[in-house]
């Protein structure tokens, strides 16, 4: 795997902000606030350019700080889940603590990464963007989850390449009906819950895997013993 020193036009808009970068080392080491994104189990390694709209969101400037993935569907724009910016408890956007005081993050404190597979590294075909704007969905709720939706706009746009393309989006007349098959892919935890030694194993490489789509009815069932579902239509993940 080719890897480079970061190039000025690769961090467009970003700037290093050591109070950040404590912050992120003190919730990777002790599991506070943002973390790594539970949402793809059981998966296996992807190759490097085939899921070309895969989004890494990491922090400020901060190799390897993968804590939430998302899909580019836009040059500027990418579609994420409000959870990965939001305290779960109150629903409003998490803080950052320091010397100074609180403060609640910003859309600058993050950056979206485009054309990553080996997230702990910089790889050649990564173009990395600090992020300028979010717009989380007006009827998101976290206790009961609904509308898990956000919007990210990038400071600058993404170029295309062959390891960087938007998700090819359903046309709104296409219905995803149960048990169709889809792939899902990111850089969550490996493990499954009956395997204690792999549960909180996390990738290096993109992982990938096929899924059904699940009626309402099951997601709602194998959910019941950890928060509630609303009985409306929810974004998927």
């Amino acid at each position: 795997m080719k890897t480079r020193k970061l190039s000025e036009s690769d961090y467009i808009g970003l700037q290093p902000d050591s109070s950040l970068e404590r912050a992120w080392r003190n919730r990777a080491n002790h599991g506070e606030g943002l973390s790594r994104d539970t949402r793809v189990l059981g998966g296996k390694d992807s190759s490097h350019g085939k899921f070309p709209h895969m989004i890494s969101l990491q922090t400020h400037k901060l190799i390897g700080s993968s804590f939430c993935g998302g899909a580019l569907i836009a040059d500027s724009w990418v579609l994420s889940a409000a959870h990965c910016f939001t305290d779960i408890s109150s629903e409003e956007i998490e803080q950052t603590c320091g010397r100074n005081g609180c403060r609640y993050y910003e859309p600058m404190d993050f950056e979206a990464v485009a054309g990553a597979f080996k997230i702990e590294i910089n790889e050649v075909e990564q173009q990395r963007r600090q992020l300028a704007e979010w717009h989380i969905h007006p009827f998101y709720t976290a206790r009961p989850v609904s509308h898990d939706i956000v919007l990210l706009k990038t400071k600058e746009p993404f170029k295309f390449t062959d390891f960087i393309r938007p998700a090819c989006l359903p046309k709104p007349e296409e219905i995803l009906e149960p048990n169709q098959i889809c792939f899902i892919s990111g850089w969550g935890y490996m493990g499954v819950e009956d395997n204690i030694e792999l549960i909180e194993k996390l990738p290096d490489l993109l992982q990938e895997g096929i899924v059904p789509i699940r009626p309402k009815e099951d997601c709602k069932e194998q959910s019941s013993k950890f928060l509630e579902i609303l009985p409306s239509k929810n974004l998927g993940h």
